[in-house]
C-alpha cells in the first residue's frame, strides 16, 4: 500500500484475525479500529475478550488503546473522558487482553476456532 492508503483509509474490524492484526504493519496501527455490536451467534460473544487475546495479546498497551478506542475517537470526535465511565464498566482493557489465551473455553464459538494457530 502506498502513502495514500495511510492518509485515506481506515480499517474497522469487529472479528479480527491474525491477518487483520498483521495489516497494522502496512497500514499503520493509527488507522485500525476495533468495535463490536454483535451479541449474536455469528459474533465473538460471549468470548469477545478471549477472541481479542488470541489476536492482540502481545500488542503494546498504547497501541492497543488506540485500536480499542483512541483511533475511533480521533476519527469521529468522541470525547474519551466523557466515555471513560462506560469504558471502565464494559471494557475491554489492555490488562484483560494482554494475557495469552492458552486454552479455549469448553464450548468455543466459531470466532475463537478460526483464530487457532496450528502448532
Amino acid at each position: 500500500m502506498g502513502n495514500e492508503s495511510q492518509q485515506n483509509c481506515w480499517v474497522g474490524i469487529s472479528q479480527p484475525g491474525h491477518d487483520d492484526a498483521a495489516a497494522r504493519e502496512v497500514l499503520g496501527s493509527h488507522k485500525v479500529m476495533w468495535g463490536s455490536d454483535y451479541p449474536h451467534n455469528e459474533g465473538t460473544g460471549p468470548y469477545t475478550r478471549e477472541h481479542l487475546r488470541q489476536v492482540f495479546c502481545d500488542t503494546d498497551p498504547v497501541e492497543l488503546q488506540q485500536i480499542l478506542a483512541g483511533n475511533a475517537a480521533d476519527l469521529y470526535g468522541f470525547d474519551l473522558d466523557a466515555l471513560a465511565p462506560l469504558a471502565a464498566q464494559h471494557g475491554p482493557t489492555h490488562g484483560e487482553i494482554a494475557v495469552h489465551l492458552d486454552e479455549l473455553p469448553a464450548e468455543p464459538n466459531e470466532a475463537l476456532l478460526k483464530n487457532v494457530i496450528a502448532a
